[in-house]
């Protein structure tokens, strides 16, 4: 979360998505008279004037016992496997689920 003073806005983001969500504060203040008590539901006006979208979460990961490699699945259902060594993306299984990649590596990297 993060409070920008000149510009009267609130960027945040919560933990079920990456996405960076702004509250524009002068454009709220001018849509309400009166704060809403706390237990009434959100309206209109209490959602993000902007959000820039962010990457699917990672939802589990295996390491492979030659710890050079991480197999991950995210909230897409898309396995990737990355490079620890070099901090990068070796290749993204679209066709395959996380246990079929699983089973790949494991017979190809894992030593």
């Amino acid at each position: 979360m993060a409070f920008d003073e000149q510009n009267l806005q609130l960027w945040f983001s919560n933990s079920t998505d990456s996405s960076l969500k702004c509250l524009d504060l002068n454009s709220q203040a001018s849509n309400e008279k009166v704060d809403p008590p706390l237990s009434s539901r959100p309206s209109a006006a209490h959602q993000p004037n902007y959000e820039l979208q962010g990457l699917p979460q990672i939802t589990e990961y295996y390491i492979l016992r030659n710890k050079r490699y991480i197999i991950t699945n995210n909230s897409e259902n898309m396995p990737q496997v990355w490079n620890i060594d070099s901090c990068k993306l070796v290749k993204t299984y679209l066709t395959k689920t996380y246990q079929e990649v699983l089973k790949l590596m494991d017979s190809r990297y894992d030593l």
